[in-house]
């Protein structure tokens, strides 16, 4: 087996490899993003994550979302969708 073959072998394998982490990934970020409850009055969006009750807005022509927590504002910046800010929840990044 040439260097190439060997080389060859090993980038096939990694690949396999980085598509089960992937996978693996996926399903994980589902699990998180089922523990937020998430429900939607009006504009106003509310999460719900082990005791903690946040409430979002969006700004419709940015895509900003501001995120209060009581009346103390923890984010107020571009997310691509609320699901972000979910996972950003559940993972403790807010």
């Amino acid at each position: 087996m040439s260097k190439f073959d060997t080389i060859e072998a090993k980038i096939k394998a990694t690949s396999v490899k980085l598509e089960s982490l992937k996978a693996e990934y996926a399903e994980a970020r589902l699990d998180a993003l089922r523990e937020v409850e998430m429900t939607k009055v009006g504009e106003t969006i509310t999460l719900t994550f082990k005791g903690r009750v946040l409430k979002a807005t969006k700004n419709q022509s940015y895509g900003r979302y501001r995120v209060k927590e009581g009346k103390t504002t923890l984010i107020d910046e571009y997310m691509f969708s609320i699901h972000d800010l979910r996972f950003l929840v559940a993972t403790g990044g807010i």
